[in-house]
């Protein structure tokens, strides 16, 4: 019996970019390539909206006021970007034991004011190293996680993903996955996939092993379809 060849290996010339909508997909990614090369959206919640801030004036990003801690005062909402941080921000108290908020600590908000320079300047960093790196890939794959979506509306948010990164994107693929999706489709250059929940933050290893072995079917064996 022929041993399949590793994942890491089918990828090789191939970037993978996580755009959301939580960390499961760097997290996936990291752990399938063995890279830990930090991108954008690795560690931030981005609704679908949200992905368009990568674009932005980085100037606008953590602005002194144009901010809000949600989730019982876990994570911190940048309302020029709509994206959301958990891990960002000094944290004070116990974390919580139970409910939407459970296993987080709570943002300390006297310290959010004096750190927003440092993490707008680090967030100018991630942006331009993300997008100088799609820029120069020959073959981008954006992945891209939702807990809760239908066909229909997967295929109408490829789209939009597709609309953004396509004009700087020498050769684009999407792989977008969920949960609640009832059937698994290609369409155009995206590939739209349901995903085993799983039993921790990182999401079910073997469904996403799964899940990359598709995507390299279809895209990176010869004479595969689905190129942009």
């Amino acid at each position: 019996m022929q041993t399949p060849i590793p994942l890491r290996h089918l990828f090789r010339n191939s970037l993978l970019v996580s755009v959301g909508e939580q960390c499961q997909p760097a997290l996936q990614i990291h752990r399938m390539t063995g890279e830990r090369v930090p991108f954008f959206f690795d560690w931030i919640r981005t609704p679908s909206a949200a992905m368009r801030s990568i674009f932005m004036d980085a100037g606008q990003f953590f602005c002194s006021g144009n901010w809000e801690l949600l989730d019982q005062g876990v994570r911190f909402w940048d309302k020029a970007t709509d994206l959301r941080f958990l891990h960002e921000f000094a944290v004070a108290g116990e974390a919580f034991p139970a409910g939407d908020a459970q296993g987080c600590q709570m943002i300390d908000v006297a310290r959010v004011e004096g750190h927003l320079p440092m993490a707008r300047a680090k967030f100018r960093h991630l942006q331009q190293k993300t997008l100088h790196a799609i820029r120069s890939a020959a073959h981008t794959i954006l992945v891209r996680y939702e807990e809760n979506t239908d066909i229909d509306q997967a295929i109408r948010l490829a789209g939009q993903i597709d609309a953004l990164f396509g004009p700087i994107a020498p050769r684009l693929n999407i792989l977008m996955v969920s949960p609640t999706l009832d059937q698994d489709q290609m369409h155009g250059n995206a590939l739209l996939l349901k995903v085993a929940a799983g039993e921790k933050p990182s999401g079910d290893d073997a469904d996403w092993d799964r899940i990359f072995r598709r995507a390299a079917e279809e895209w990176l064996s010869p004479g595969a379809d689905g190129e942009r």
